[in-house]
């Protein structure tokens, strides 16, 4: 498929249950592990390109990586680990944004 520029495809398994495809893309770019390409369903259906803001359901993932420094399975978990946790905390903040918001404009 790939081997350009000292780059190539890697499969990594793991549950992929709980973040969409924009957030999985940027969790590996951020941590500086790759670049997304498709994941595996439960059904072992390989799915390029799928809606962005769709939660991800699957059992694998294939990312562009350094072919002399591939990273394991267990950065990619950390990776997207981190991102849950960014992800939750720029949530919260927005909704602790909101709630002072309605707050303030509230009459007293």
């Amino acid at each position: 498929m790939f081997n350009y520029e000292h780059n190539h495809p890697h499969r990594y398994d793991l549950k992929l249950d709980d973040l969409n495809w924009a957030d999985i893309v940027c969790a590996l770019i951020r941590h500086g592990i790759g670049t997304a390409l498709a994941y595996i369903d439960n059904d072992e259906e390989v799915i390029c390109h799928p809606p962005v803001n769709k939660e991800i359901e699957g059992k694998g993932l294939i990312a562009l990586v350094k072919s002399n420094e591939t990273p394991d399975l267990e950065e990619v978990k950390e990776a997207l680990e981190r991102y849950r946790k960014f992800i939750e905390k720029w949530r919260n903040m927005q909704e602790d944004a909101t709630i002072t918001d309605s707050s303030a404009s509230t009459p007293h």
